[in-house]
């Protein structure tokens, strides 16, 4: 292997993308909700979720695309 600075650890990266296209706009709430669900369970102490974290870098990008977001809310 190699030494990556943006990856210290070495894992492995999983980058999950929500919001893409703009008028997708339901994929951006299941992005939150992941992302929240996610953070209470971790914080909530979840054994499974925190092996799964031990091995791996998870990535979530829940509005992938805000200027198209924004301009099917407003334009």
């Amino acid at each position: 292997g190699y030494y990556n600075p943006q990856n210290p650890n070495g894992l492995p990266t999983i980058v999950v993308q929500f919001g893409q296209q703009a008028r997708a706009w339901i994929s951006s709430a299941a992005g939150m909700y992941v992302l929240e669900k996610m953070l209470t369970n971790y914080n909530d102490g979840d054994e499974r979720l925190s092996s799964i974290l031990a091995t791996v870098n998870i990535i979530l990008l829940p509005l992938n695309n805000p200027d198209g977001h924004n301009v099917t809310w407003y334009e």
